[in-house]
């Protein structure tokens, strides 16, 4: 549902992949940060000391920087092909997933699994 909705906003718009993500983040962030804040209170209490901060942030913005690439790339294929496109590709990647699990870890799987 949301990449259709991002699918029809790309298309009525004219607005490029950047400027997409641009607008959608403050709304997710402003939508996240109360619920981090009360499901993960007393995870937070370690940040008081200033050498735990700096490291808390690198853990943070490292992943955040590759979501924000992979979210990126995300609209920029939305705004070039479709979400069914999209869905399809994320489809195809647990199948891949699941098949390398299988290969290479030696996974066992049942017909109620595929």
């Amino acid at each position: 549902m949301r990449w259709l909705a991002t699918q029809k906003t790309l298309h009525s718009s004219g607005l490029s992949a950047m400027q997409t993500v641009l607008f959608m983040s403050p709304a997710s962030s402003v939508t996240l940060a109360p619920i981090v804040v009360l499901r993960e209170w007393h995870e937070l209490n370690f940040l008081a000391e200033p050498q735990e901060v700096l490291h808390y942030v690198l853990l943070v913005l490292v992943p955040g920087f590759l979501a924000f690439l992979l979210l990126l790339i995300e609209v920029q294929l939305v705004k070039v092909t479709s979400s069914l496109t999209l869905s399809v590709f994320g489809n195809l990647k647990s199948v891949v997933t699941i098949i390398f699990s299988i290969v290479v870890f030696g996974e066992t799987t049942t017909l109620l699994q595929w």
